[in-house]
């Protein structure tokens, strides 16, 4: 592992840099979303509905791996480890679905609607399984679920981390 020291003001300015360059990718990802809204307003073709919604679950998905969440609803290990492999989740159920819708696999190649359910299927029981892991094998996961069923007025210890 390499760690290099760096003043302030040059650690500032690459910080600046990432932050313009994820703000950029996010505008890409919002600008998609709004387009294929449109093409979806326009044509009324329903592929353009999950293209909107892969869009929207990649973006949410960067969102959390980037660690933006925790800036905005703060410090929530099992939460945001839950919700890093929903958004995952999401963006491979919600591209497959379009890609068999868009493409009308049902109809066009059998053999490629089959792959592709079979894969989503697969997809599904896998992100469910580390669902039911998290929420069983994480104590920080369980006290963040107790925490989003409790009113804001119960006082409950922050979540720690998983090992």
């Amino acid at each position: 592992m390499n760690i290099e020291l760096v003043a302030a003001a040059e650690f500032a300015k690459s910080e600046a840099r990432n932050y313009l360059s994820y703000g950029i990718i996010f505008g890409i990802l919002i600008a998609m979303a709004f387009y294929g809204f449109f093409l979806f307003v326009s044509l009324k073709y329903r592929s353009y509905l999950y293209f909107i919604l892969y869009t929207v679950s990649v973006g949410l998905w960067l969102f959390y791996v980037q660690g933006f969440a925790k800036v905005l609803f703060g410090q929530m290990p099992g939460f945001d480890q839950a919700m890093l492999w929903f958004w995952a989740g999401m963006f491979i159920t919600w591209g497959t679905i379009f890609t068999i819708s868009f493409l009308e696999l049902q109809k066009t190649s059998r053999f490629l609607f089959y792959i592709l359910a079979a894969a989503l299927g697969k997809a599904t029981q896998h992100a469910a399984l580390v669902e039911m892991s998290l929420s069983f094998s994480c104590p920080a996961f369980q006290r963040t679920r107790h925490f989003m069923l409790q009113s804001e007025s119960a006082s409950i210890s922050k979540p720690r981390a998983c090992a």
